[in-house]
């Protein structure tokens, strides 16, 4: 997605009204992530490169994932961030493809 620390990553959330926290990871070199979160699920952004982050969601269903992943998809490409974000139905039928500057190919 980018080269932006987490740091910067969780401050251009806040800039657009997505509210993120850094928190704590035990997973990858970096130790931390950005985790967005409301009432209907929680997406986590773990750097696990220098330019790429490993983004992760859970919600109750898929229209409440699909809703917070749209809105941290929309803050994103306010700030002409490239990135994409692919959700699934457990049985692996792609549900949305959301993304800047990212077609599908």
């Amino acid at each position: 997605m980018t080269k932006m620390h987490l740091h910067h990553l969780k401050q251009a959330f806040d800039n657009t009204g997505v509210a993120a926290r850094i928190g704590e990871s035990s997973h990858y070199v970096t130790g931390h992530y950005v985790a967005v979160e409301n009432t209907r699920g929680n997406l986590t952004f773990e750097r696990i490169e220098n330019d790429e982050y490993l983004v992760g969601g859970d919600a109750d269903t898929v229209d409440e994932l699909l809703s917070l992943a749209t809105s941290v998809s929309n803050a994103l490409s306010k700030l002409q961030l490239r990135h994409r974000f692919e959700i699934y139905f457990p049985d692996n039928n792609l549900v949305v493809y959301l993304h800047y500057d990212w077609p599908q190919s």
